[in-house]
Protein backbone atom coordinates (compact mmCIF):
# COMPACT_ATOMS: atom_id res chain seq x y z
CA UNK A 1 0.00 0.00 0.00
CA UNK A 2 1.57 3.24 -0.62
CA UNK A 3 2.61 5.70 2.34
CA UNK A 4 0.15 8.55 1.75
CA UNK A 5 -2.84 5.86 2.00
CA UNK A 6 -1.85 4.62 4.84
CA UNK A 7 -1.02 8.15 6.18
CA UNK A 8 -4.22 9.26 5.52
CA UNK A 9 -6.12 6.02 6.83
CA UNK A 10 -3.89 6.66 10.35
CA UNK A 11 -5.16 10.14 10.94
CA UNK A 12 -8.90 9.36 9.72
CA UNK A 13 -8.51 6.64 12.07
CA UNK A 14 -9.32 8.18 15.16
CA UNK A 15 -12.61 10.39 13.64
CA UNK A 16 -14.67 6.73 12.63
CA UNK A 17 -17.12 8.08 15.06
CA UNK A 18 -17.70 11.15 13.73
CA UNK A 19 -17.85 9.58 10.14
CA UNK A 20 -20.36 6.70 11.21
CA UNK A 21 -22.49 9.84 13.08
CA UNK A 22 -22.54 11.32 8.75
CA UNK A 23 -23.61 8.42 7.32
CA UNK A 24 -25.98 7.13 10.03
CA UNK A 25 -27.93 10.65 9.75
CA UNK A 26 -27.45 10.33 5.88
CA UNK A 27 -29.01 7.16 5.34
CA UNK A 28 -31.83 7.55 8.11
CA UNK A 29 -33.02 11.37 6.47
CA UNK A 30 -33.66 9.41 2.79
CA UNK A 31 -35.31 6.68 4.23
CA UNK A 32 -37.61 8.99 6.54
CA UNK A 33 -37.68 11.31 3.08
CA UNK A 34 -38.59 8.93 0.63
CA UNK A 35 -41.37 7.02 3.45
CA UNK A 36 -42.66 9.25 6.01
CA UNK A 37 -42.11 12.94 4.86
CA UNK A 38 -43.58 12.28 0.95
CA UNK A 39 -44.52 14.53 -1.19
CA UNK A 40 -48.46 13.62 -1.07
CA UNK A 41 -48.38 13.70 2.72
CA UNK A 42 -46.57 17.16 2.49
CA UNK A 43 -49.84 18.40 0.13
CA UNK A 44 -52.27 16.85 2.49
CA UNK A 45 -51.39 19.03 5.62
CA UNK A 46 -49.51 22.56 6.49
CA UNK A 47 -47.66 20.11 9.68
CA UNK A 48 -46.17 17.53 7.21
CA UNK A 49 -45.46 20.36 5.03
CA UNK A 50 -43.71 22.36 7.44
CA UNK A 51 -41.43 19.00 8.40
CA UNK A 52 -40.61 18.44 4.66
CA UNK A 53 -39.38 21.93 4.25
CA UNK A 54 -37.38 21.97 7.23
CA UNK A 55 -35.36 18.71 6.86
CA UNK A 56 -32.31 20.57 6.20
CA UNK A 57 -32.57 21.20 9.37
CA UNK A 58 -33.60 17.54 11.05
CA UNK A 59 -30.09 16.29 11.45
CA UNK A 60 -28.23 19.17 13.07
CA UNK A 61 -31.18 18.95 16.25
CA UNK A 62 -30.89 14.75 15.94
CA UNK A 63 -27.25 15.46 16.17
CA UNK A 64 -27.81 17.96 19.17
CA UNK A 65 -29.86 15.83 20.71
CA UNK A 66 -28.01 12.53 20.69
CA UNK A 67 -24.99 14.79 21.82
CA UNK A 68 -27.26 15.77 24.80
CA UNK A 69 -28.55 12.32 25.98
CA UNK A 70 -25.58 10.16 24.97
CA UNK A 71 -22.35 11.51 25.76
CA UNK A 72 -21.16 7.92 26.60
CA UNK A 73 -20.98 6.87 23.02
CA UNK A 74 -17.86 6.74 21.42
CA UNK A 75 -16.75 10.12 19.87
CA UNK A 76 -13.59 11.76 18.50
CA UNK A 77 -10.27 12.30 20.58
CA UNK A 78 -11.58 16.04 21.56
CA UNK A 79 -14.87 15.65 22.90
CA UNK A 80 -14.40 15.13 26.48
CA UNK A 81 -17.44 16.79 27.50
CA UNK A 82 -21.02 16.93 26.93
CA UNK A 83 -20.99 20.20 25.33
CA UNK A 84 -18.53 18.46 22.98
CA UNK A 85 -20.25 15.41 22.19
CA UNK A 86 -23.25 18.41 21.20
CA UNK A 87 -21.27 19.67 18.97
CA UNK A 88 -19.52 16.68 17.39
CA UNK A 89 -23.56 15.71 16.83
CA UNK A 90 -24.39 19.25 15.18
CA UNK A 91 -20.90 18.84 12.90
CA UNK A 92 -22.07 15.59 11.58
CA UNK A 93 -25.72 16.95 10.84
CA UNK A 94 -24.24 19.72 9.01
CA UNK A 95 -21.90 17.56 7.24
CA UNK A 96 -24.54 14.96 6.43
CA UNK A 97 -26.83 17.96 4.86
CA UNK A 98 -24.01 19.40 2.51
CA UNK A 99 -22.84 15.85 1.44
CA UNK A 100 -26.48 15.07 0.38
CA UNK A 101 -26.29 18.42 -1.25
CA UNK A 102 -23.04 18.06 -2.75
CA UNK A 103 -24.01 14.57 -4.60
CA UNK A 104 -27.34 16.01 -5.93
CA UNK A 105 -25.32 19.01 -7.20
CA UNK A 106 -22.12 16.90 -9.07
CA UNK A 107 -24.92 14.51 -10.09
CA UNK A 108 -26.81 16.52 -11.89
CA UNK A 109 -23.86 17.84 -13.99
CA UNK A 110 -22.34 14.57 -15.15
CA UNK A 111 -25.74 13.34 -15.94
CA UNK A 112 -25.74 10.13 -13.03
CA UNK A 113 -29.29 9.42 -13.95
CA UNK A 114 -29.13 5.93 -11.73
CA UNK A 115 -27.87 8.51 -8.48
CA UNK A 116 -31.00 11.35 -9.55
CA UNK A 117 -33.27 9.16 -9.70
CA UNK A 118 -32.59 7.60 -6.25
CA UNK A 119 -32.19 11.34 -4.89
CA UNK A 120 -35.47 12.35 -5.93
CA UNK A 121 -38.08 10.30 -5.28
CA UNK A 122 -41.61 9.42 -6.60
CA UNK A 123 -45.30 11.35 -5.77
CA UNK A 124 -45.74 7.92 -4.18
CA UNK A 125 -42.94 7.98 -2.04
CA UNK A 126 -41.80 5.12 -3.74
CA UNK A 127 -38.40 4.80 -5.43
CA UNK A 128 -38.10 4.78 -9.68
CA UNK A 129 -37.49 1.71 -11.35
CA UNK A 130 -34.51 1.71 -13.09
CA UNK A 131 -34.80 1.41 -17.12
CA UNK A 132 -33.79 -1.20 -18.88
CA UNK A 133 -30.70 -0.85 -20.52
CA UNK A 134 -30.19 -0.09 -24.16
CA UNK A 135 -29.46 -3.17 -26.35
CA UNK A 136 -26.86 -2.91 -28.44
CA UNK A 137 -27.59 -4.60 -32.40
CA UNK A 138 -25.01 -4.41 -34.62
CA UNK A 139 -24.70 -2.08 -37.15
CA UNK A 140 -24.04 -2.96 -40.69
Amino acid sequence: MPDWISGALTTLQPLWPFFVKVITFWFVGQNIKRRVLTKKRAASSAGWALMRDTMWAHPMVVGILWGAMYPWMPAVDWVSTRGGAITEGILAGVMSTIGFLVLEAVAKKQGWTAITEVIHEVEDGSIPPTPPAPSEEPKE
